[in-house]
């Protein structure tokens, strides 16, 4: 990276934030900057991010709003959505919801236009297939810190899971799952340019 070795500059303290970090935020000002006066992007000013696995909203939610872009962002842990919320306190909150008789839960995000630069913030985990997981998100010390480095997937029927449900009942979440495809309604894939997925090891 020709910016990494100018010290002082604001190259070396843009990599200074993580490599993750550094790559999307090119993304989005390049995007920003250069798409349009190279006919790269003619829908522009139509477009959006998601982002899978939101945690607090750093950097992924926040740099894409800062960049201009709405953000369909899923988180599916309250203490990571408490967090979420402190940073992005205008954030559009959507709840998974459930059909009468069904356990299948399904997000609708409401009627909006890309271009309004808005955050929603959608209260489920993404999968290959609709359901439930449970989830072992131990809580943070205190609201604003951040979670996650030991969150994982317990997957049903290991000794380890029997463990946890015995043992840190309290630690195990049952987290909503929906796919993209059959169970989000409300966001135009043609206006999404750019999915991060982090999801402990559940990609």
């Amino acid at each position: 990276d020709p910016l990494a070795g100018r010290q002082g500059s604001a190259g070396e303290k843009l990599m200074a934030r993580g490599p993750r970090r550094v790559y999307l935020y090119t993304v989005f000002r390049t995007y920003y900057n250069v798409g349009p006066m190279v006919g790269l992007l003619p829908n522009f000013g139509r477009s959006a991010i998601m982002d899978i696995g939101a945690n607090d909203g750093s950097p992924n939610t926040l740099d894409a709003k800062k960049g201009g872009f709405s953000a369909y962002s899923f988180e599916p842990t309250p203490q990571n959505q408490a967090n979420f919320l402190m940073k992005t306190p205008n954030a559009v909150v959507v709840e998974p919801h459930y059909a009468r008789g069904e356990e299948r839960p399904r997000v609708e995000v409401p009627r909006h236009d890309p271009r309004d630069n808005k955050v929603f913030l959608i209260k489920s985990g993404v999968a290959d297939h609709n359901g439930h997981l449970n989830f072992y998100a131990p809580p943070c010390k205190e609201l604003g810190t951040t979670c996650g480095k030991n969150n994982r997937l317990l997957e049903e029927g290991t000794e380890e899971t029997a463990y946890m449900l015995k043992n840190q009942r309290d630690s195990v979440l049952r987290i909503p799952l929906v796919t993209l495809d059959d169970d989000v309604a409300g966001i135009n894939g043609r206006d999404v340019f750019v999915m991060k997925v982090d999801v402990e090891g559940y990609e």
